[in-house]
């Protein structure tokens, strides 16, 4: 049960980190070019949100990793394009023809993933997704639902309920905070420089 809480809450929580920092939970897929089959398109994982595509390859500036923005657009507008992409579900397109993209070595596609549910509490179903700094405010709301069921000894003081529930919410506070804090740290300092 307390799994299922926890995989719960991760989501929850995973969408509250996002509203305040959408760059938090980012992730990203290489995939080389030439494509086996340019008509099957790029197979993505499943994501909450596309953020950006990136052409990858080499422009003799001696940039270690030089990339190219591509233009993330509806498939409805894809055949107006040159070297756009577009997505159906989860395949992402590039526009064009195979030629459209030679002097390029891979495709980047950059997203906010989809939580998965934990399944177990350890190996691959028991990866949490969301980063570090959330540990407080997960092991706070663990606390707090453990208490929330009691005690079954009538001889025992049930645990403080409130007290459990406060911890939990200035725990999330905290991290919600600093996460919001760093956003606006980054904005101040782009500010700063124009």
């Amino acid at each position: 049960m307390l799994l299922r809480l926890l995989s719960a809450y991760q989501r929850r929580l995973g969408g509250k980190l996002i509203q305040r920092n959408p760059g938090i939970l980012t992730a990203s897929q290489d995939t080389a070019l030439p494509l086996a089959d340019f008509t099957a398109g790029i197979t993505v994982p499943d994501f909450k949100r596309p953020l950006m595509v990136w052409a990858l390859g080499t422009t003799g500036s001696g940039d270690p990793d030089p990339k190219t923005e591509v233009e993330l657009v509806s498939w409805q507008a894809a055949p107006r394009y040159y070297r756009a992409a577009y997505l159906r579900n989860t395949v992402l397109y590039l526009s064009g023809t195979p030629a459209d993209w030679l002097g390029f070595t891979g495709i980047r596609f950059e997203y906010i993933p989809e939580l998965d549910a934990l399944t177990a509490l350890t190996g691959s179903g028991g990866t949490l997704g969301l980063p570090n700094a959330a540990e407080p405010a997960l092991v706070a709301y663990l606390a707090y639902r453990m208490a929330a069921r009691g005690v079954k000894d009538p001889e025992l003081d049930p645990p403080d309920k409130v007290f459990f529930q406060r911890e939990w919410l200035d725990a999330e506070d905290d991290l919600l905070t600093e996460v919001a804090g760093h956003v606006q740290a980054v904005t101040s300092v782009v500010h700063d420089v124009f």
